[in-house]
């Protein structure tokens, strides 16, 4: 069973106690609606691509709507510079909690038995760094050594002297991971006017991928290039929100790009569920956040019955190079991610049973 690409999204969002007087109630309405429209009425989404068949047709449109390559990157940025990332089986969180996310969820699947492979997609490497990079910048194969190779042989169709696998590394939990440093700003730039430019990453990830079940990918909290590679290379989304923050319009704005990737580049790609992270169930705040997520998007995609709380033993993990387990094995955080971890891999068996029985039914 493989699940190729769970993105980490990280969306992000803001406190409703500081959002200029807006309150989560009044905010919720309007991101339910869109997700409704996202996934029943596609066609009332404000987007009118064919998909692959008309991809540069597609494309133009998006540029022209705003969204994933003009006005959303303007307008959402801000918002989402508290969003995790994209985990591929693709996520996205804030600060140390969102890198914690893809390093302990993927140590959790190796510890179950997967093969699992880390790419770090954020130019400042941080998840690098938490996975015991001690300086990124000096790495001379990254994810942009092998994506600058693919662009440059892009009208190649084979690549003979491609070492694809130079910049996976061994981390001493049972993973695999591949780093990032600053080149990937740069890579970024050169794929603007690059053949193929929404497609680089999953070209590279089809080489890689049969050896591993699963990828998670972390993403920087854009809306650049280099996330929408993610989300087309992708095969579902898990969107990790932390319960003290919360604004329907920044969980709007990523489900709309999510839908436009998914109708014009990635017919495959899917919400896989939100999970509720940096859980303080002490307080009324975190557990009214958590009670109107449920609430407001729990009919229309799953909300992981896990949910990872705060504590402040997590909060010391990055700068140690390990995970949680390995930090602090019987702590509240790791069996939180241990229980994720099992409902993870539910969705991949129930999704693995539901493709054999859909290619017996073929034949």
């Amino acid at each position: 069973m493989q699940r190729f690409g769970v993105v980490s999204t990280r969306a992000f969002c803001h406190s409703s106690a500081g959002s200029s007087g807006r309150s989560g109630k009044q905010d919720l309405p309007f991101g339910v609606e869109h997700l409704k429209d996202l996934y029943d009425r596609p066609q009332d989404c404000g987007f009118t691509g064919t998909g692959r068949a008309d991809e540069q047709r597609a494309l133009g449109e998006l540029r022209a709507d705003g969204g994933v390559f003009a006005g959303v990157v303007e307008e959402v940025d801000d918002l989402l510079q508290g969003l995790l990332g994209l985990v591929l089986t693709g996520h996205v969180l804030e600060g140390d909690a969102g890198l914690l996310f893809h390093v302990d969820l993927g140590v959790g699947l190796a510890r179950q038995g997967k093969n699992v492979l880390l790419l770090d997609a954020d130019p400042q490497g941080d998840l690098s760094k938490c996975l015991g990079v001690k300086n990124p910048r000096e790495l001379t194969n990254t994810i942009s050594t092998v994506m600058d190779y693919l662009i440059a042989h892009s009208d190649e169709d084979t690549y003979p002297d491609f070492e694809y696998t130079a910049p996976i590394r061994q981390h001493t939990e049972g993973i695999d991971f591949i780093p990032a440093n600053a080149s990937l700003a740069a890579t970024e730039v050169t794929l603007v006017n690059s053949m193929s430019r929404e497609t680089i990453l999953r070209q590279y990830l089809d080489m890689v991928k049969d050896k591993y079940d699963y990828v998670l990918i972390d993403c920087r909290p854009s809306l650049g290039l280099t996330v929408v590679n993610a989300l087309t290379a992708a095969d579902s989304v898990i969107i990790p929100v932390q319960a003290h923050i919360l604004a329907a319009d920044d969980m709007d704005a990523l489900f709309k790009t999510i839908g436009r990737v998914k109708r014009n580049l990635n017919p495959r790609l899917q919400v896989d569920g939100i999970v509720m992270t940096m859980v303080d169930s002490r307080t009324n705040l975190s557990r009214n956040t958590i009670r109107a997520v449920r609430d407001a998007y729990g009919s229309l995609v799953r909300v992981f019955k896990s949910e990872i709380p705060f504590a402040i033993r997590a909060a010391e993990v990055p700068e140690k190079g390990q995970s949680i387990y390995a930090y602090d094995p019987n702590g509240r955080v790791a069996k939180a991610y241990e229980a994720l971890t099992k409902e993870v891999m539910q969705i991949g068996n129930r999704e693995h049973e539901h493709k054999k029985a859909q290619d017996q039914h073929i034949r």
